[in-house]
This record gives C-alpha cells, sequence and structure tokens, in this order.
C-alpha cells in the first residue's frame, strides 16, 4: 500500500538545499506539501500507480523470495524484472514531478527572500550551530507559496 512517508521522501529527496550567508532554515516537508492544491491528485495518482504495479511487484517478491541466493536476485532484478521496475518508477516520478518542482521552486524563493544559507528537511537535527547562527521554521512560507 501506498505510504505517506514513501512520497514525502521521494519528493523531499529532490529539494534543493543551497548555500550563501545568514542562517538555518527549517522545513516541514510533510506540512508544507499538504498545503498545495496539487498534493491530493498526486496521492491518487501514486495510489493509482501503487495498485496497477502490485500483483506484478508481488510476484516478483514472490518469485525472488524463493531465489537462493543475492546473486540469482540480482540477476534477475537486473534481467527479467529489469523493465518493470524501470517502468514503476518512472510511473511514481512522473506522479511526483510536477508537485517536486513547485516544492524546489518554493524552497529555493524563501532561501532568497528570507537570506538563509541553507533550508533542511525536516526531521534533522542540528548538532551544532555558530552562536549568532539564527535557525528559523521556514514551514509556514513554503506551504503559502505552495497554495498558489
Amino acid at each position: 500500500m501506498f505510504k505517506t512517508s514513501m512520497m514525502t521522501a521521494v519528493l523531499a529527496a529532490g529539494t534543493v538545499l543551497s548555500a550563501c550567508a545568514a542562517g538555518t532554515g527549517v522545513l516541514n516537508v510533510d506540512m508544507a506539501l499538504q498545503a498545495s492544491p496539487k498534493y491530493q491528485p498526486m496521492v491518487q495518482q501514486m495510489q493509482k500507480v501503487e495498485q496497477q504495479y502490485a500483483p506484478q511487484l508481488k510476484a516478483m517478491e514472490a518469485d525472488l523470495n524463493q531465489m537462493k541466493t543475492q546473486q540469482e536476485q540480482q540477476q534477475a532484478m537486473q534481467g527479467k524484472y529489469k523493465a518493470l521496475i524501470q517502468s514503476y518508477m518512472q510511473d511514481r516520478e512522473k506522479a511526483t514531478a510536477a508537485l517536486q518542482k513547485d516544492l524546489n521552486k518554493a524552497t529555493q524563493e524563501v532561501l532568497r527572500d528570507q537570506k538563509l544559507d541553507i533550508i533542511l528537511a525536516q526531521p534533522v537535527q542540528i548538532a551544532a550551530k555558530a552562536k549568532d547562527e539564527k535557525v528559523v521554521d521556514v514551514t509556514p512560507e513554503v506551504a503559502a507559496k505552495l497554495k498558489k
């Protein structure tokens, strides 16, 4: 079954982080994405993709589990299952592409507007920071830009 956390990971992985000279922003990607009018249609599209591929992926998993070695599994994944895996990943990417683009753009705009050094997607833990460095939650600003 499709999981929101998987979708968030796919989207967050593409978020561009930048550096210049002012502070650190933190972004709750889940909250920001949910503000976008493209979020629910994307979730529905991801669910369709998951449903479409579920029988084939389940059969592939069962077949791979019957193989005795990891080498056999890798050969199968690079051979007879390669097209299935590529098609599945491409369909997932198509479903998230528009929202990913919007997230990247909104994050870059907030980074620039607030003159931050970097924006980190949560969950993160900042182990150390400079004495005068500011840490700002930019989730509301990114969410507002995604609502447009």
